[in-house]
């Protein structure tokens, strides 16, 4: 049985210039099965060095 997976993808921009990183999230299908949800805290814009919680 295959085992579901995605990437989550941050980018932002600096000086005009597009900056990048990516994180590749393996799901262990038994323990959440139709229960994957991610949420953000907060609604704002972020800039360079802001933190975030990205709750999974």
């Amino acid at each position: 049985q295959l085992a579901p997976s995605f990437y989550f993808v941050a980018y932002f921009y600096h000086q005009g210039h597009p900056v990048a990183n990516s994180l590749l999230i393996n799901i262990q299908s038994r323990d959440c099965e139709g229960k994957l949800q991610l949420k953000v805290d907060g609604a704002k814009e972020y800039r360079n060095a802001d933190m975030m919680k990205l709750r999974i």
